[in-house]
């Protein structure tokens, strides 16, 4: 097939690679120009293609399912961003936000760092990429500390939120994502 075309054409006798790269691109154009009667002609390619016509239907599902297989729907993910708040307003201005998504096995779970304007943005599998659709659970850590603060004393802040929102299991905090851009408003409480 290459002797075909490569012999009509000046730059099949080149062995710079620029040339031979050109003549591909010749060979290219002039099997799109002539259609793929072309092979059906040929009775070489008669002869292939009549062997390989079992083939089709399989290397048809096959692409099918690959191309099936690059959309997983478990990983689409929908913007989030939000606002921490105190009931009297004012905002929580540092630390982190956690959704842990209701009901998936294994959890999956979006994190977005409190900037100091109180607000947060949520990523899943990438930084700000958002969370998966559905219902939450929600987890708020601020200034959370490893140890007890007695070898360092008076060195670790104390915490302005309350402790229980460390946890999904004690905040009792629970929001839903909707797969769509989601503006959400957490309200928290003061450490007692």
């Amino acid at each position: 097939m290459r002797q075909a075309f490569c012999e009509k054409s000046p730059c099949s006798r080149s062995t710079n690679p620029l040339d031979v790269i050109a003549c591909g691109r010749e060979q290219l154009r002039s099997l799109i120009s002539r259609g793929w009667s072309y092979f059906l002609k040929n009775p070489f390619m008669t002869t292939l293609h009549a062997r390989q016509s079992r083939w089709r239907p399989s290397i048809l599902v096959l692409l099918v399912l690959a191309v099936a297989g690059c959309s997983d729907p478990g990983r689409d993910t929908y913007p989030v961003s939000g606002l921490v708040k105190f009931a009297d307003g004012t905002v929580l201005r540092d630390g982190s936000v956690e959704f842990e998504i209701i009901g998936r096995q294994p959890a999956v779970t979006a994190t977005g760092q409190i900037r100091p304007d109180g607000t947060f943005t949520l990523g899943t599998f990438a930084a700000d990429d958002g969370a998966l659709a559905g219902k939450h659970r929600v987890a708020v850590i601020h200034r959370y500390t490893i140890g007890t603060g007695a070898e360092r004393p008076g060195m670790i802040p104390e915490s302005e939120l309350h402790p229980r929102y460390r946890s999904f299991d004690t905040s009792g905090i629970t929001l839903e994502v909707e797969p769509t851009e989601n503006q959400i408003i957490i309200d928290v409480d003061f450490a007692q």
